[in-house]
């Protein structure tokens, strides 16, 4: 209800002798709002019982704007001015013995009289004559207010209430994934495969018939129904072709003005990329020009074929049980569950997809009048009965968990895999081949990409990516954004152009969501009583340091419309350290494939964060214990590179490291085991930083050879004179230069 309240009463005498005059306004309101539930409820999404609140929650609101006027103009007078409220509101929401309520999400229940505004004017006067004129005596019996208005709001469970019923899902992918028709020739290894898993319930196949199952059970049904494999070509039908665009794009590209250079940059950025990856798998190779440059050529194009493994959309979320009344009694269950979790680990060799992946609330708390209960007691203490609250279970969260989205890919195996023809019985062109065909051993080298092609959010915790081997690829359009952003990756990681905000460590709208809650209820924009323009003024400087988010691999490439640098960005890795013992070897049971042999995995290499804050690299190293020798893969010391191009602005302390590509190297073997060394390369490439920024319509690029800074980019690209170039000092080891947004 919305009430809109206006009663007045006035009393007026004029003249003679003597008068009184008494003015009354009642108000006699009764209110008597009411849920009663006696089945069951699910909801997809939230659960709302609302007794005193309209369908989207908006409480109800009394405006009484009562008036008492008594006026006497008598020589003897006398008289009142009274306003009298009496009713009661009598809002109750219960939940009987029996009746379920459940919700993805939370369950919001409210029983209560809302917002109340009495707005009470009472006035007495009395005039008489004095030397010719009239006074105006304003007596104590006007402004008279009482009130015997009662309120009597309740919620009562004697039923079940269970908010956030599908919590957390973990996707587990193992053993090795083959393109579509070959085996492993070594039956010591194990083919892929891969589970679902959300609170109790594991599935590992599917199944469309859902007939008796528990929600928690369908929803981790139909994620692993959702999952799909496939056989591309990754050379010819994903890399060379989108070359050939991005080449024709940039080709064609019109840069009209400094709003145009990012999404240009972006472009070139991702030829760049493009250009690496071909050359690393035979695509093509740079030339020579004869005034020192260098172009790429493409080659020959072999026929690379992968196994891709997509994972498809997943939403879960906390739940809370939120209660607003006077009285929250009864003697069933509450059932609060938090800390959700996405969890997506590939042990397995395929190239890993995602789709939308998002956390919607913590949850896992049970609020009485926005405050955290956990036990009868607490609720005895809130109820104005200060009884009545004997609940059978209450459950809640650990509130010191963090909600996390975590994608990773741990592949521990390096080089070729062995595989033969899947031999198919019923098949004539398999029967029809020779047995040495049939027989015959073929090669096959993973390409082990996190590749992200929608968004992933989590507004109440952390994200994490991690690729041991490969790349991570955040595709054009989506996007990345939690209080915690983690991402590191062997080889590159890379962002298509995104028209929106790239936040590098946390995102500020969802650090800062509590804050500007307080200030919205400050203001008190959520009772809207008043036409009054309502406006508030507060400055707060401190920054926000929970985050710790950290962008790591060895060549970064970014480009979006805004790009916040609020944490650590880091290509390149300064050291490559690693130490194996004889108890190493003792306790290695993981096997992996190293150039087609299958051996043990003696430690657990890859990117690892420094005690001084920079990520290192610890090789892996392998143990066969047919020939009892250690193996180690090859290490590429390589200079950093990083690109970034759009508005570069800043909500934290930024920082952009490169490695410049002379790697320290340290294997040391303190086990009575040969040790077999693979190639090791420390060229020392040169380490880059370009930031392209659109804000200020400028190029700065640093290196350890100079800084190359281009005023008027946008003028540069169009006619390549225009613009002022200016060269500077490079970057010094260990020393930091300051770029200001």
């Amino acid at each position: 209800d919305k009430l809109e309240l206006n009663p007045s009463s006035m009393g007026y005498s004029q003249a003679g002798a003597g008068g009184y005059v008494r003015a009354e306004t009642l108000i006699d309101l009764n209110r008597n709002p009411k849920v009663e539930i006696n089945g069951t409820l699910k909801s997809a999404k939230d659960l709302n019982l609302y007794a005193g609140a309209d369908i989207n929650g908006s409480r109800a609101k009394v405006h009484s704007n009562a008036k008492a006027v008594s006026q006497v103009q008598t020589l003897i007078s006398d008289g009142s001015a009274d306003i009298i409220r009496k009713g009661a509101n009598n809002a109750a929401v219960n939940v009987n013995s029996g009746a379920v309520g459940q919700a993805t999400h939370d369950i919001n229940i409210i029983s209560n009289a809302g917002y109340e505004v009495y707005e009470d004017f009472a006035f007495y006067g009395s005039t008489w004559s004095s030397e010719g004129g009239y006074k105006v005596v304003t007596s104590d019996k006007g402004d008279v207010t009482t009130s015997s208005y009662k309120h009597n709001n309740k919620v009562k469970v004697d039923g079940e209430l269970k908010a956030a019923n599908t919590p957390n899902a973990t996707i587990n992918l193992s053993g090795i994934a083959l393109p579509d028709g070959f085996i492993l020739t070594n039956n010591n290894q194990k083919p892929l495969s891969y589970s679902v898993k959300s609170g109790d319930i594991t599935i590992t196949e599917k199944n469309y018939d859902f007939t008796g199952k528990s929600s928690e059970e369908i929803f981790a049904q139909k994620i692993f129904n959702g999952i799909t494999t496939d056989t591309p070509d990754y050379a010819n039908d994903y890399l060379l072709p989108r070359y050939n665009e991005v080449c024709n794009i940039i080709s064609d590209y019109q840069v009209q003005g400094k709003n145009d250079i990012a999404a240009y940059n972006g472009f070139l950025q991702e030829k760049t990329a493009l250009e690496s990856e071909m050359v690393k798998l035979g695509m093509g190779s740079y030339v020579d020009l004869t005034d020192g440059a260098k172009e790429f050529k493409v080659g020959t194009t072999p026929s690379i074929e992968i196994k891709t493994v997509v994972i498809p959309d997943i939403e879960v979320s906390g739940g809370s049980i939120n209660v607003s009344t006077g009285d929250f009694t009864g003697s069933g269950k509450l059932n609060a569950s938090g800390v959700p979790k996405i969890d997506i680990e590939n042990n397995s060799s395929a190239y890993l997809v995602t789709n939308k992946l998002t956390i919607g609330d913590k949850g896992g708390s049970i609020n009485y009048n926005d405050t955290a209960v956990a036990s009868n007691s607490a609720i005895n203490n809130l109820n104005s009965s200060k009884s009545g609250a004997a609940f059978s279970d209450l459950k809640t969260a650990n509130s010191t968990e963090i909600p996390t989205i975590n994608v990773s890919n741990n592949y521990a195996g390096s080089g070729s895999i062995p595989m033969k023809v899947e031999p198919k019985t019923d098949d004539a062109e398999y029967n029809a081949l020779p047995d040495e065909a049939k027989n015959e051993t073929h090669s096959y080298t993973p390409i082990n990409f996190i590749e992200v092609t929608k968004d992933i959010h989590n507004p109440v915790g952390n994200v994490v990516l991690n690729n041991k081997q490969g790349s991570i690829r955040i595709l054009s359009g989506a996007n990345i954004n939690g209080m915690d952003i983690a991402m590191t990756a062997k080889e590159s990681i890379s962002q298509g152009y995104t028209d929106g905000i790239v936040n590098i460590a946390y995102t500020p709208k969802d650090v800062y969501a509590d804050e500007a809650k307080k200030m919205r209820e400050e203001i008190g924009w959520d009772k809207d009583m008043s036409t009054s323009d309502q406006s508030i003024t507060k400055t707060n400087n401190d920054m926000y340091t929970g985050g710790t988010g950290r962008i790591a691999g060895d060549a970064i490439y970014i480009a979006a419309r805004e790009i916040n640098v609020n944490g650590l960005i880091q290509a390149g890795f300064p050291s490559y350290k690693v130490a194996i013992t004889q108890e190493d070897i003792d306790n290695a049971t993981e096997t992996a494939f190293f150039n087609g042999v299958t051996m043990y995995k003696v430690n657990d290499g890859g990117s690892k964060l420094g005690d001084n804050g920079y990520y290192i690299y610890e090789p892996q190293v392998y143990y066969d214990k047919a020939t009892d020798k250690l193996y180690v893969e090859d290490i590429n010391a390589t200079g950093g590179k990083i690109y970034l191009a759009g508005r570069i602005i800043s909500t934290g302390n930024g920082k952009i490291v490169v490695a410049d590509g002379t790697g320290n190297i340290e294997v040391t073997n303190s086990a009575a085991v040969d040790m077999n060394i693979g190639k090791v390369i420390n060229t020392g490439g040169e380490a880059i930083i370009q930031i392209v920024d659109t804000a200020q319509d400028k190029l700065t690029e640093y290196s350890t050879g100079q800084t190359r800074t281009i005023e008027n980019y946008s003028a540069w690209l169009a006619d390549n004179s225009n613009g002022a170039v200016s060269i500077g000092d490079g970057l010094q080891v260990g020393k930091f230069a300051e770029y200001k947004p």
